[in-house]
């Protein structure tokens, strides 16, 4: 037969369909608020106030991200955001990775059972130890500085990392470790040369989340941070929110674009590491 006659005449494949129908809706769902938002930071408040419910800008000002930096501190928190992130980053990224190969790679009294203790602190909601934790870095007069949104990440990297990374390294061979061990290698000289460089998906995996989660928090500095000129840019945006205005109107274009300016490293992150994100994902959460 035809490989031509027999593609023509394939039966239609509803459920085929209606996924791809489904995933469609979906993604437009996802994506016209963020169209919506860029089309805003580009309108006049003339616009916005005459014509709310457009999605074009009938005029394309560009005047509104000059603005945003020169009339408010957003470069200032930026900075501040970019500074806590980094340390995030490297402190999770660091003691994760440590915590998953000692938990793969050693033998030790009651491992799976505190592993698994562990794993259950999960469960507990985040807000309940916001108080306790509140008093101890008070008392340790970390209150108003970085100190309690950078230190955490030095202390273990979080069991969801610890997780992910572990169930990775244990999936590799372990005649690589044992070779390595027979050539006279110690447990460091494993770890940085052979299961870092190995581990590079899931690791990257567990930065784009860290860095996510760093970026978008608002809770932690609303707790710690009372300087303005600490502020993060989360945080930062909320505070400053009731000067974007313009003759008492709140100047959504301002609005907009202040945003704008937030989300763009969040999305070029996720291209950038898109690759290993979803590899990561796929290999270190399930064990061979």
């Amino acid at each position: 037969m035809n490989k031509d006659n027999y593609i023509n005449k394939r039966p239609f494949n509803f459920k085929s369909f209606f996924k791809t129908l489904g995933l469609g809706i979906a993604l437009f769902l996802v994506l016209i608020p963020m169209f919506t938002l860029i089309m805003t930071s580009f309108k006049t408040l003339e616009d916005i106030m005459h014509n709310p419910t457009g999605i074009l800008p009938k005029v394309w000002v560009f005047d509104n991200f000059i603005k945003v930096f020169k009339d408010f501190p957003i470069f200032r928190y930026l900075i501040n955001t970019v500074f806590i992130t980094a340390m995030n980053i490297f402190g999770v990224a660091l003691t994760s990775s440590l915590v998953a190969y000692a938990f793969a790679r050693f033998d030790f009294k009651f491992k799976n059972l505190i592993f698994a203790i562990l794993l259950g602190t999960i469960f507990i909601p985040s807000q309940i130890l916001q108080i306790p934790l509140f008093e101890l870095y008070r008392e340790l007069g970390w209150f108003n500085t970085y100190y309690p949104l950078i230190v955490p990440a030095f202390l273990g990297g979080g069991i969801v990392n610890v997780f992910l990374i572990r169930q990775f390294i244990e999936s590799l061979p372990k005649q690589m470790f044992e070779a390595a061990v027979i050539d006279g290698a110690n447990e460091l000289q494993i770890f940085f040369r052979i299961a870092i460089p190995l581990c590079k998906p899931i690791i990257l995996t567990v930065i784009v989340f860290t860095f996510v989660a760093t970026w978008n928090d608002f809770y932690s500095p609303l707790l710690y941070l009372m300087d303005e000129e600490k502020y993060t840019l989360a945080y930062g945006l909320y505070m400053t929110f009731s000067k974007f205005e313009v003759a008492g109107q709140t100047a959504w274009n301002l609005v907009s674009a202040a945003n704008v300016v937030f989300v763009i490293p969040i999305v070029i992150m996720y291209f950038l590491f898109q690759k290993y994100f979803v590899e990561g994902i796929t290999l270190g959460s399930v064990k061979e």
